[in-house]
Parts: structure tokens; sequence; C-alpha cells
């Protein structure tokens, strides 16, 4: 879902903000450097846990969308490669997760090409939100990147950003 329009994006902030005291997500901006320009969001959610701890151990990166002059610019790639490096760096996850709609094409090739593995489908698994479809449920296409896998995902993707372009931030910059 993308705001369109102050009211929407204030109440896209105020929901995220809430979700975030509720535990539910880290809520993430993506901010180009060189003027601090807010160029989309993304968030971590589905933040798991074993039962009486605190550690996570899995986290998944989604809800992300970004400004239309931003697409196609590498801040996708730069902010997922800065995400992961939280997640398995600092977070200390063993698995991060990422899920899309099965008909979101692109979506599925990028998440391939960023070294995610497909896992499978999950049938009518969460509401869609295409205009027209509000009340139908969407296939889910899952897939993961494991720590085990991340050294080998670290350098294809600073390979494909040529040693890391710098030109975005993500923040806050903690996974708490």
């Amino acid at each position: 879902m993308v705001p369109d329009g102050h009211d929407a994006c204030a109440e896209y902030v105020r929901a995220l903000q809430a979700a975030r005291l509720a535990g539910k997500v880290i809520p993430l901006a993506l901010v180009r450097v060189a003027d601090e320009q807010v160029v989309g969001a993304t968030r971590f959610l589905n933040l798991r846990t074993r039962d009486g701890e605190l550690r996570r151990y899995a986290v998944e990166i989604g809800g992300t969308w970004l400004a239309r002059f931003a697409q196609r610019t590498g801040v996708n790639l730069e902010g997922k490669f800065l995400l992961l490096s939280q997640a398995f760096e600092r977070g200390d996850v063993t698995r991060v997760d990422f899920k899309t709609d099965t008909r979101n094409d692109s979506a599925r090739k990028a998440l391939l090409a960023l070294g995610a593995q497909f896992e499978g489908v999950l049938r009518s698994w969460q509401p869609s939100r295409v205009p027209g479809e509000q009340h139908a449920l969407r296939d889910a296409a899952m897939y993961s990147i494991l720590e085990s896998g991340w050294p080998a995902t670290r350098r294809t993707i600073q390979d494909r950003m040529n040693m890391s372009t710098g030109y975005y931030s993500v923040l806050p910059t903690q996974m708490d």
C-alpha cells in the first residue's frame, strides 16, 4: 500500500507507529543521503522469537514501497542490502523471509536475483491489496535467505551495487 497525499501519508505513519509500539513491526524510511529526501518505506515484520526469549531468530522484510522517481535507481537493492546486513550482522537472526503476491513476476525475479530461495506458495494466504480485489485473498510466494547463505549473498549484492554506492540509508539503524 502506497499512501497517496498528505492525509493518507500521515495515517500510514500513525498506523506504523502503533504497530511498532505493539511490537509487531520495525518501520524504516528509505532516505537518499545526498539531500536527505525520503524516497520510500520498508519494514521488518513477523518478528519471531522462541517462547520465553527476547532474541529474534527470524524476521520478514516487506511492506516496501518507493516513490516513482526512486524506482529502478538501485534504492531497493541497496535498501535490502542494508536491511539484510542489519538482520544478520547486528540483529543476529538466522532467517529472513520475503513474501509477494504470486502474480508479481518482477518482485519474484528480483527476490531470486537478490539471492533469496523460493520456498513455495501459500494459497489464499492474505488479503489482496490490488484495487478492485479488497475482499479477495491472494496467494503468497515465499522466499528466504538463511544466515548460512548470507556471506555469499552479501558478496553477490555488493558486486551488483559496485561495492555499495552509498546513495541511500535506512533509518533508524537498529533492529530494536
